[in-house]
């Protein structure tokens, strides 16, 4: 289904996992690699016969640990001394191989076609743009899934608004969140418990950071105004962005804020689509 991911039908790959963002890039360990977008190995028995080593470009993105396999693994012994003694140097490599990926992807920071083609037009990672944070074209009936999520974790789960739209967010941007990052925005729900800022609001403010933040918000251009954009947009559906005014308008009885929580979702879902088809 997937040509560019590598399988064997008797057994898996043995690949190295590098945890990033929530994320795991498995790299797997390979016999013959023709290429240099990878780590060659130099000090084993096996690299002086073929060409081993590490290959970048058939990595695939796990944000589920239930898909991996724990048993311990068999590998070369050399080759993994090797990868022990340049684990920083592999590690780095790695995860600029996908970070250069991303920020090609996102319009942050373009490689000239040539070479994005050279480095990629073979690479997994075209397969795993939801885990990547990228955006991808919906199907009609998959337009409202934000929306629709929104009533799953408010009403079914009882998450207070933030954590609800924290939790939106993360399942249909497929940023990889744990459950302990979630938390993190537990104290905004109820306008920070004072009827201050709306915590779906907050909550939506979070996402952005962790969508469009690569290092530090400083380091990031444009980053103050694109969060006064979004809180404006939220503030022009809505027509306020604090807590108190708000649930005069939309709160009811029997399901509390969901419409508030429902038109945020809304208003994130369109403003991240067009920040993203804008760059």
């Amino acid at each position: 289904m997937y040509e560019e991911i590598l399988s064997k039908e008797d057994r898996p790959y043995s690949c190295l996992l590098v945890k990033q963002y929530g994320y795991f890039i498995c790299v797997p360990f390979r016999t013959e690699i023709r290429h240099k977008y990878a780590y060659h190995f130099q000090a084993s028995k096996r690299s002086r016969k073929h060409h081993s080593g590490l290959d970048f470009t058939k990595a695939v993105i796990v944000a589920n640990q239930e898909f991996i396999n724990e048993d311990i693994a068999i590998v070369d012994q050399d080759e993994y001394k090797e990868v022990i003694y340049n684990i920083e140097k592999i590690v780095e490599s790695v995860i600029k191989f996908v970070d250069d990926y991303v920020e090609h992807i996102k319009g942050i920071k373009k490689l000239h076609e040539r070479e994005f083609g050279r480095r990629y037009h073979f690479s997994s990672l075209k397969y795993f743009k939801r885990e990547l944070g990228l955006s991808q074209k919906k199907e009609p009936e998959e337009e409202d899934m934000l929306r629709d999520n929104v009533k799953k974790y408010y009403l079914e789960q009882d998450y207070n608004c933030a954590e609800t739209i924290l939790r939106c967010i993360d399942e249909e941007y497929g940023i990889g969140l744990t459950e302990d990052d979630f938390k993190l925005v537990s104290a905004f729900g109820g306008g920070m418990g004072c009827g201050s800022s709306c915590g779906a609001l907050c909550g939506a403010m979070a996402a952005l950071g962790r969508l469009t933040v690569k290092t530090r918000a400083h380091a990031t251009d444009g980053f103050k105004d694109t969060c006064a954009d979004l809180v404006d947009e939220f503030r022009k559906k809505l027509g306020n962005t604090d807590c108190s005014e708000l649930v005069k308008i939309y709160k009811k009885d029997d399901v509390r804020c969901l419409e508030t929580v429902c038109l945020a979702a809304d208003v994130f879902e369109e403003f991240y689509n067009t920040l993203i088809a804008e760059k």
